[in-house]
C-alpha cells in the first residue's frame, strides 16, 4: 500500500488541508514555554490559542508578520521551535 501523506485528523477538512497549525516554542529563563495553535489566516491576521501553564487557554487575533517575528526572535535567541520557519512563513501567507 503506498503512503498517503494527507493529514487526517479533526482539524483537517475534506480537502485534506489542514485548519490550525500547532507550535512549541522552547522558554527561557524568565518564561515558559509557549504552544501556540493558529488558525487559518484572513486577510493578514491570524487566530491564535495559546495553552497557558496551569492548564488555561488564552485566545486572540495577531498578525501574520507578528507571529512570524516571534517566532524568529526565539530561534535568533536560540531557542527551540516546534515548526520549521519555512512551513510558518507559508502558513502566515495563506499558501499551505
Amino acid at each position: 500500500m503506498p503512503y498517503d501523506a494527507t493529514p487526517v485528523g479533526p482539524d483537517v477538512d475534506a480537502d485534506g488541508r489542514r485548519q490550525t497549525l500547532t507550535l512549541q516554542i522552547e522558554g527561557s529563563a524568565s518564561a515558559p514555554d509557549r504552544i501556540l495553535v493558529l488558525g487559518r489566516p484572513q486577510g493578514g491576521r491570524v487566530p491564535v490559542q495559546e495553552l497557558e501553564a496551569p492548564g488555561g487557554m488564552r485566545r486572540y487575533e495577531a498578525a501574520a508578520a507578528e507571529v512570524f517575528a516571534e517566532v524568529e526572535r526565539a530561534l535568533r535567541d536560540g531557542r527551540r521551535v516546534s515548526v520549521e520557519p519555512y512551513l510558518l512563513r507559508e502558513w502566515c501567507a495563506g499558501r499551505v
